[in-house]
């Protein structure tokens, strides 16, 4: 089912969680208006109305107002994705949601030191430890993802749905940042199949720089894109 409304997006294109969003949007060709919010664009009154915790994204899909990226992701797959996204049985539905959880409570944690530190922060005040731990825990956790993709296509069997779209949004960033990657065949031939994905491809490959200078331009120059 088509949503008949326009989509409303809070939130800047290069956040790895409003691209969760608006890479979902894609794959279901829903209509959509973006609007920039938080970094360097700021976080107002207003937008607090919407979100009081002030992170992005927000969605508005008609009186409904949802925040937290995978609940968003979840809203819309069942609301709009029968066919694209959301899988068609209770325990696919179920195996979905447990890597959407996965993403959120096991890779975040480790994974965002190192692109806080490699990225977002000035050189005088990135932490080349948190990097340390941060590669050692992701090469964990991509250890058992590995062997998860030995024998399944996506996270859910031989369909992609949500359930690749929390993990795979950060995984650009992954394979794009400087930094030594071990490696993971089965992760690699599943991110390719993600590549090949032409709403991945304009959502989540967003370029975003080497250090805080060019992701602060970086984030200026996609301003308004939709």
């Amino acid at each position: 089912m088509k949503s008949e409304m326009t989509i409303k997006v809070w939130g800047r294109r290069n956040s790895v969680n409003v691209q969760k969003v608006m890479w979902a949007i894609g794959e279901m060709n829903l209509e959509f208006e973006r609007y920039d919010v938080a970094g360097s664009f700021g976080v107002d009154a207003n937008y607090l109305k919407l979100n009081p915790s002030g992170t992005v994204p927000t969605i508005e899909d008609g009186d409904l107002v949802l925040w937290e990226s995978n609940s968003c992701v979840r809203y819309l797959s069942r609301e709009y994705g029968a066919i694209t996204l959301y899988p068609e049985d209770s325990k696919s539905i179920a195996l979905a949601e447990q890597w959407m959880d996965f993403q959120s409570s096991s890779l975040y944690p480790v994974f965002m030191p190192i692109f806080l530190n490699k990225v977002r922060s000035p050189p005088e005040k990135s932490n080349s430890d948190q990097i340390e731990q941060g590669l050692k825990g992701c090469s964990k956790i991509f250890e058992k993802l590995n062997h998860h993709l030995t024998n399944n296509d996506y996270m859910v069997g031989s369909k992609f749905s949500m359930g690749d779209i929390s993990i795979g949004a950060m995984m650009y960033r992954y394979f794009e940042m400087d930094i030594e990657r071990p490696s993971f065949e089965c992760i690699e031939n599943w991110y390719q199949r993600l590549v090949e994905r032409p709403a991945y491809q304009k959502n989540v490959m967003i370029p975003f720089g080497r250090n805080l200078e060019e992701w602060l331009q970086f984030e200026k120059n996609n301003a308004g894109i939709q």
